[in-house]
């Protein structure tokens, strides 16, 4: 594995969410970051932490978007609304493979899904303000990203951390 992404998990785990033995961590992100996930994974597990991955899949979200009822786009699963109130952190790795999969989306039927989440992300914050959740965010290079920067499809690794942790701040 790429010792690059390897120090970056131990950066995320030990530092950014100083998790511990214990701690309940969602991973999010592009299945296209599954080097990383891998990495996090086995840090968390290391530390004691209980991490589960949950893939976002931008064909997924498109067909939503156009193709589900306004109630499909309002919907809040009862799962999502658990984790809100019960996760100890969360890593979120951004990017997608195709960074203008939303292009041919009606913008109102985006905001209508967007707004459905508004008490989520509300609660989300309340509890990070409070410090009952820790989260950390960083962007892992896509293949999208690197035609888009004229690499072809070659790309290293960078890092774009968001420094929202409030055990410790970067």
């Amino acid at each position: 594995m790429d010792q690059r992404i390897e120090k970056l998990a131990a950066v995320m785990v030990t530092y950014s969410l100083q998790l511990k033995r214990g701690d309940w961590v969602k991973i999010i992100g592009n299945p296209t970051a599954m080097p990383l996930v891998r990495a996090f994974y086995k840090r968390a597990i290391k530390a004691g932490g209980h991490p589960f991955y949950q893939a976002v899949v931008d064909d997924l979200q498109e067909i939503l978007l156009k193709h589900g009822t306004d109630e499909q786009l309002i919907f809040i699963p009862e799962t999502v609304k658990l984790e809100t109130e019960k996760l100890d952190a969360v890593f979120g790795i951004l990017g997608q493979n195709n960074s203008k999969f939303l292009t041919n989306v009606d913008p109102t039927r985006q905001a209508l899904a967007q707004s459905a989440q508004k008490d989520i992300m509300k609660r989300f914050l309340e509890r990070s303000a409070k410090r009952e959740l820790n989260w950390v965010g960083t962007e892992f290079p896509m293949m999208d990203k690197s035609f888009l920067f004229g690499c072809g499809g070659q790309v290293s690794l960078f890092v774009l951390i968001s420094p929202s942790n409030h055990r410790g701040q970067i």
